[in-house]
């Protein structure tokens, strides 16, 4: 006798199993069971393929579609083929439904960063102006001489970047400010619990530019041949910044902070074969030590608290 064909028995002949009402919970239980599964949804995933083999052809059909299908109610992947896109992409406004569970994530099909390059012919590479809860993963960005790669406006954070590389400027301005990643949100919005990860930044005026903001972690990046600071930071709280590798700055501070407090900085390493390069600068606006950070770290140049 089969485990269906015992439970039907259990069903029929009342005399021989507990009463009615006590199967009626019986039924609850199960359909309860049954609705519990549910509550573990399936991400959507689609596939970006300029070909026409997938869902979309290009990364702003599948950005387009996403806006005008919210709200999202699950996780949503989309796995870009491998190939360049002359695209800019943009991010304008806030993504209805989403939340820590509800991501969005772009990534490279082939799990390879160097399969999927992203370079528009002009402008920034990713304009995000209030959105949240975006993922960038195993992607190449390549920027022209004039422009950032993220530029983000009026943002709350809830952004990652795991595994990418990262091309700007080979001749970087100071008047266009050309960097890898600069957020500088509006003077009521801050960017909290961003994550920065194990990525590689090529070239470009700044690497990291972010302004005000908590909850902050940059770990395990590549920077080089950044023209003046690879990370700064402007007014931050509980930033985790460990195990990142600075190569060849040219004239100015690797790790530029202002104003940042329960920091931690470990193991980072700065190399330089130069005489130009500096180490870390470090101010804060408050006199009680608990306050500030520590920081254990291989330097090539000292360590500047101010």
């Amino acid at each position: 006798m089969n485990h269906f064909t015992l439970f039907c028995n259990f069903l029929k002949f009342p005399r021989l199993y507990p009463p009615t009402r006590w199967r009626a919970s019986v039924f609850t239980f199960v359909f309860s069971l049954f609705s519990f599964s549910l509550s573990f949804a399936v991400p959507q995933i689609y596939l970006i393929d300029p070909s026409g083999g997938g869902d979309f052809k290009s990364i702003t059909e599948a950005i387009d579609d996403l806006y005008s299908s919210l709200p999202i109610s699950n996780e949503i992947i989309y796995k870009i083929s491998a190939g360049t896109y002359e695209e800019q992409l943009i991010f304008n406004g806030q993504i209805a439904g989403a939340n820590p569970t509800n991501t969005i994530t772009f990534v490279s099909a082939d799990d390879d960063a160097n399969s999927v390059n992203i370079s528009p012919s002009a402008g920034n590479v990713i304009e995000i102006d209030n959105a949240q809860f975006v993922v960038f993963n195993k992607l190449t960005f390549t920027a022209s001489n004039t422009v950032k790669i993220v530029n983000a406006v009026n943002s709350d954070g809830n952004l990652t970047f795991t595994e990418n590389i990262f091309n700007a400027s080979t001749s970087p301005d100071n008047g266009n400010y050309q960097s890898s990643i600069y957020c500088n949100p509006s003077t009521s919005g801050s960017i909290d619990n961003m994550i920065i990860s194990s990525n590689i930044f090529n070239n470009g005026y700044t690497g990291i530019s972010l302004f005000g903001g908590s909850d902050l972690t940059i770990n395990n990046n590549t920077f080089n041949n950044i023209y003046k600071n690879a990370i700064e930071l402007y007014d931050f709280t509980n930033s985790t910044i460990n195990a990142n590798i600075v190569n060849n700055n040219n004239s100015y501070y690797s790790f530029y902070f202002v104003n940042i407090t329960y920091y931690e900085m470990f193991k980072n390493k700065i190399s330089n074969d130069n005489d130009l390069g500096k180490g870390i600068y470090v101010t804060s606006n408050i006199t009680n030590t608990a306050q500030n950070g520590q920081f254990l770290t291989t330097l090539y140049k000292p360590v500047i608290l101010v």
